[in-house]
């Protein structure tokens, strides 16, 4: 599985799997005829087309990447490579191209087998097909990428700041140069469109009628009446009622989830206060 070889040739049977059905179903369409001809019959395929045009641009970057790791090593293994890479990374000018230190080359040939093994695993349904990968290697797939996670996981850091992006570009609060990560995501949350409200307006059109549902209308910790008098049914017919009258499709939310623990639930949370930052 760690062989650039052999995951360049997974990579190209994948596209060429895919092209052989994008241009049979191409062809069956464009025989049935119609005004648009051929184009006509790519845009019924586009989807097909679009899965065809994403791996053959995985499998360019992957050569590409392939083959830009492999003349670093080759550098390295002629004698023009320098010293082991340090703390923060070490990198030497020669005739106004960068080179950089064995370390590095050995983390960016993890990552690069990180890449491609993890683009098999996610598109592992074209892998399959055709019985090119069989279950035991696509297991294998899985476990190699679990173990590359761990080795690249030590390095994602300096990885992501050799780019040099800024906080403005790179929009992450918990990667800013200035290690101000609480702050960044207190201010975060408040620019969420989620926290404009001290309540959400959920409570007020669903929430608020079934944790009173006891009939009185108080906010004891337990419904007037007790949850015995009242069963779910009838107050989800309530909220079913309250959800034609605000036009607040209720489709969403799975009610079931709540049924065994009702009681406790509405125990719990009392009367409604405001949220505590």
């Amino acid at each position: 599985m760690l062989d650039p070889l052999l995951q360049i040739e997974a990579y190209e049977a994948r596209v060429c799997a895919i092209l052989l059905l994008a241009a049979e179903a191409v062809g069956e369409d464009a025989k049935e005829g119609g005004e648009g001809g051929m184009a006509e019959a790519m845009m019924k395929n586009g989807v097909l087309l679009g899965r065809l045009s994403r791996a053959h641009c995985q499998l360019v970057l992957l050569k590409k990447f392939h083959e830009a790791v492999a003349q670093q090593e080759e550098r390295l293994a002629g004698g023009g490579g320098g010293k082991e890479g340090g703390k923060e990374g070490e990198e030497e000018e020669e005739g106004g191209v960068v080179t950089v230190g064995p370390a590095e080359v050995r983390v960016l040939r993890e990552l690069c087998h990180l890449f491609a093994l993890s683009g098999m695993e996610r598109e592992m349904a074209d892998f399959r097909a055709r019985d090119y990968l069989s279950s035991r290697q696509a297991e294998m797939v899985g476990r190699e990428v679990g173990r590359l996670n761990r080795v690249v996981r030590v390095e994602a850091v300096s990885l992501v700041d050799a780019w040099m992006m800024s906080d403005k570009l790179l929009g992450s609060a918990l990667g800013r140069r200035d290690g101000r990560v609480y702050g960044a995501l207190f201010e975060e949350a408040l620019r969420s469109p989620l926290n404009e409200r001290e309540v959400s307006e959920a409570y007020e059109l669903h929430w608020k009628r079934l944790l009173l549902a006891g009939g009185g209308g108080g906010w004891s910790r337990d419904p007037p009446g007790g949850f015995g008098t009242r069963n779910l049914p009838e107050i989800f017919r309530e909220v079913q009622v309250a959800e034609k009258k605000f036009r607040t499709p209720l489709d969403n939310l799975n009610f079931s989830i709540y049924m065994p623990t009702f009681k406790d639930f509405y125990c719990m949370l009392g009367r409604p206060k405001k949220i505590q930052t």
